[in-house]
């Protein structure tokens, strides 16, 4: 996702491994950076896995259509960045709710395995890659400008504003999001019903409304951080994919289900993915993700067990 800034120039100091150092610092910056945004997008997958108890495979879609409409609402509609990332946000949960309603909720009306939840989810995925493709084409779309300022720099360690903004928009996000499910009558209905749906529904409990509530937060969490990463990548109609990559590891890294514990597994992941590709070629960033998450797996149950 971000790509290292190189630091062997202009440094205005000497040594090897005073340089490497300082590199390390940048690639950490750069790795919170992505790591906010993996961690806005595992929150969202989170929210509806621990509430739906099922993987909802369109998620990446929906970070996929954040992107595109941010695009569409900056360029084609005129509007200034904060209303375009609104809108654009707003706009994905409706679409990702429209879903819900005619695909999703017949079978959690039929009381269907999450399962066959997950495949219709992943059909909804293959759908919009080409409704996107079709509407704004299949070549790479960028709303970044060409020269990106840089707005903080401390001994050539580089931040830019973009980054700033992507970094502390998500992270407001994700308290907002903390809050509003520890603080509000509605977020406490959500973790009861994720506790125990049958008893929620006992208790006087619409499930239904708490399913659409989740599938809304979760989409809004999406599409949130497809519009705030186009400030820093090009779009184009595969990038959900790895979208949902990074979302299933960081949230198997911080235990499905688990909110706290993807927004940690989000950071985590987005610093060791720019630390790996120090010294490897970027375009096997995803491939550093794999390796973790099969390396969780194995590792996992034998560190339980020697506990």
């Amino acid at each position: 996702m971000y790509e290292p800034l190189k630091l062997n120039q202009g440094l205005g100091f000497g040594g090897g491994k005073i340089v490497e150092l300082y590199m390390f610092f940048q690639l950490i910056i750069n790795g919170l950076v992505a790591g906010s945004i993996y961690a806005l997008t595992a929150f969202g997958f989170t929210i509806v896995y621990g509430t739906m108890r099922f993987f909802n495979l369109a998620h990446g879609s929906a970070y996929m259509i954040g992107a595109y409409l941010t695009y569409a609402f900056l360029t084609k509609l005129g509007l200034g960045l904060p209303a375009a990332i609104a809108c654009a946000s707003v706009s994905t949960m409706l679409i990702m709710l429209a879903f819900d309603r005619v695909l999703f909720q017949p079978f959690r009306d039929r009381h269907a395995h999450g399962w066959v939840v997950a495949i219709c989810s992943f059909a909804v995925g293959l759908l919009v890659e080409p409704i996107l493709s079709l509407i704004f084409g299949t070549d790479i779309l960028s709303i970044r400008q060409a020269e990106t300022p840089i707005r903080y720099v401390f001994k050539g360690i580089m931040i830019t504003r973009n980054q700033v903004v992507v970094l502390v928009a998500s992270i407001i996000l994700m308290i907002l999001l903390s809050l509003f499910l520890k603080r509000t009558r509605f977020g406490k209905a959500m973790r009861a019903t994720a506790n125990d749906p049958e008893m929620a529904d006992a208790i006087g409990i619409n499930v239904n409304s708490v399913f659409r509530m989740s599938m809304a937060l979760g989409a809004v969490l999406a599409g949130a951080a497809g519009a705030l990463v186009s400030l820093e990548i090009d779009m184009d109609p595969m990038m959900g994919h790895s979208a949902l990559l990074k979302a299933i590891v960081a949230s198997i890294l911080g235990g499905i289900g688990n909110i706290s514990g993807a927004m940690f597994g989000g950071f985590f992941l987005g610093i060791v993915e720019n630390i790996g590709i120090w010294k490897i070629p970027s375009n096997w960033k995803d491939g550093i993700s794999l390796a973790i998450m099969m390396g969780f797996i194995v590792l996992k149950p034998w560190v339980k067990h020697h506990r």
